[in-house]
């Protein structure tokens, strides 16, 4: 048999060990210690190296002259086969970007490994664009097993020339039977060489539940045009630190109106990016950890709101410009870990050069052990 005994603090705490001994083991106490660690209040705003703080920027890309790869044999660009893909399906279309067509790719038959490869005519120099985009229609998306995604490949001459970027950390997976574009730089391509001439979209579909079922249209090539094109602001965490992100926050200024609305509520439209109109593209958010990666792609003020823990935060006007907060708190501290190059980080494929301030800052707590000093005047 064993006995339980209970050891009490001498002090008024409260605090209490129990030892057992039992016949298989020696007595003893089950106690465990970790670092004393300090806690520095810190934030920071997402920034570029180049672009500063401010996200009211032109990152628009494309136009007349992108490279037009496939849009549902409305036209014929490049020759796209694959089994279990349907290369002129009538059953939807996008029509914003391609306003003449009536077809887009179907892959709501494709199963794990379903291959739709798309083969231009000749190879083309990448240098002279930007990234590759695109328009998907989700019909489901399985959250069961253990890999269910959208793989988006580069290659020439029957060899792979870019990384295998996953398509669910530049769409919102929950955002079913509604049109939604994406937009992947190829600087996360990290392409070798200088030419491709074929691009490959793959199912993916391990464990339980269906595989993502899909339709595909305007997918194309992106030149520069007017605009920077895409733009990432991120954040910079401290070498060799742990940054716990309490919240964060989305700071706006611009020419809207914040009056009342039946004395009640704020007059902003749901279907809005702040004041401005919808964005065709959508901002992404991402918040990469350890553990996960997050991903929200934001079009409107209605977006923000469907991730858990934002709220709206305040907002005044001098009755020509007013300023906007949104405020996306974290329940728990989402830790961010420099050594595993954990980001918070804001990528924009849109013309915001209307706003007059865009800001996204990051608050929380820098965690050090006693044995390191963190030095702020250094970050």
């Amino acid at each position: 048999m064993s006995i339980k005994s209970i050891i009490t603090s001498p002090s008024n705490s409260g605090f209490q060990a129990e030892v057992i001994k039992a016949e298989q083991a020696h007595a003893g106490a089950v106690v465990y210690s970790h670092d004393y660690h300090y806690y520095h209040n810190f934030s920071l705003p997402l920034s570029n190296s180049t672009l500063g703080d401010n996200l009211a920027i032109d990152a628009s890309s494309g136009g007349d002259s992108d490279e037009y790869i496939h849009d549902g044999n409305d036209n014929i660009y490049w020759t796209g086969t694959g089994a279990n893909f349907n290369f002129s399906s009538t059953d939807q279309t996008y029509t914003v970007l391609d306003s003449d067509g009536t077809q887009s790719i179907d892959g709501t038959a494709s199963v794990e490994g379903s291959e739709a490869r798309f083969a231009s005519p000749a190879p083309i120099l990448f240098s002279t664009y930007v990234s590759v985009s695109g328009a998907i229609y989700l019909t489901s998306w399985d959250t069961k097993g253990t890999l269910k995604d959208i793989e988006i490949e580069l290659w020439l001459s029957g060899v792979l020339v870019s990384s295998t970027l996953n398509l669910s950390s530049y769409i919102n997976t929950a955002s079913l039977n509604t049109w939604q574009t994406f937009t992947i730089p190829f600087t996360d391509l990290f392409i070798s060489g200088t030419e491709i001439d074929e691009l490959v979209i793959r199912t993916r579909d391990v464990g339980a539940g269906p595989p993502p079922d899909y339709y595909l249209d305007a997918l194309r090539l992106e030149k520069l045009g007017a605009g920077l094109g895409t733009s990432v602001f991120e954040t910079t965490i401290p070498k060799e630190q742990t940054f716990l992100v309490h919240s964060i926050e989305f700071v706006c200024v611009d020419d809207f109106s914040t009056t009342l609305a039946d004395n009640s509520t704020l007059a902003l439209s749901y279907d809005k990016f702040f004041g401005r109109p919808i964005l065709v593209n959508g901002m992404t958010l991402q918040i990469k950890t350890i553990s996960q990666t997050l991903t929200y792609v934001i079009r409107s003020n209605y977006d923000f709101f469907r991730i858990p823990g934002m709220t709206f935060a305040g907002a005044f006007s001098d009755g020509t410009n007013s300023v906007l907060k949104f405020k996306y708190l974290h329940y728990y501290p989402t830790v961010l870990k420099s050594e595993e190059d954990d980001f918070v980080k804001v990528t924009l494929n849109d013309n915001l050069s209307d706003l007059i301030f865009f800001n996204v800052l990051v608050d929380g707590a820098i965690e050090t052990d006693r044995n390191h000093v963190l030095d702020l005047r250094a970050i």
